[in-house]
């Protein structure tokens, strides 16, 4: 079968660039439930809506998964043509282009379920809470929350199991990937009590 052509309205040039580039490489770290690898193949929303992009401009994705960091160097290093699951901020903007529209991330404060006060950035000062190695929202927590400590954590799921074992207050981290680990790895102890407004905590 010959292959469709593009639905987008592509100019000439990126028309030749497609024809000289029919695979591209895209990176990808453990996000669930927006990107992770099921059966050893990628899946997850920003999976199935970058392959859906790429159906319309006749190109073949090549996913392939790493460690946060490992794939901010592989980026930065031209190894990936595109990646997926980056914040847009002046860090990367150093690296990448970005979509014209990102999505808005609802960020959630989780604690042990022990602990039944609504919690909020001035509940967090003086806390103890769980990052690990290149959790890219740590760097805003450390401005929003100067007197915050941190305990670091093997990976995502990890910073909940150091919640849940008393080793750390409280976890940040986006609603809809929270949830999900939570569920996955079986952890019923932990509890979101508040919402933390990045955007506009930022701005005051």
């Amino acid at each position: 079968l010959l292959a469709a052509e593009p639905s987008i309205d592509l100019a000439p040039e990126e028309r030749a660039w497609i024809r000289d580039n029919p695979t591209i490489r895209v990176g990808a770290y453990h996000l669930p439930p927006f990107q992770f690898r099921k059966d050893g193949e990628p899946n997850g929303y920003l999976v199935d809506l970058f392959e859906a992009l790429c159906r319309q401009v006749d190109i073949e994705p090549v996913f392939s998964f790493h460690s946060f960091l490992e794939l901010k160097e592989k980026v930065r290093s031209a190894e990936m043509e595109a990646a997926l699951g980056f914040s847009v901020n002046e860090e990367h903007a150093r690296d990448m282009l970005f979509s014209e529209h990102a999505s808005y991330v609802k960020w959630g404060i989780y604690t042990h379920f022990d602990n039944t006060a609504e919690v909020d950035r001035e509940w967090l000062k003086g806390r103890t809470i769980a990052s690990f190695e290149g959790f890219g929202l740590e760097t805003v927590i450390r401005q929003l929350v100067p007197d915050a400590r941190f305990v670091i954590a093997d990976d995502f799921a990890g910073m909940f199991r150091l919640v849940a074992d008393g080793k750390a207050d409280a976890v940040i981290a986006e609603v809809n990937s929270a949830e999900y680990t939570l569920e996955d790895i079986y952890i019923t102890t932990i509890v979101r009590r508040g919402i933390l407004n990045v955007e506009n905590e930022m701005n005051q």
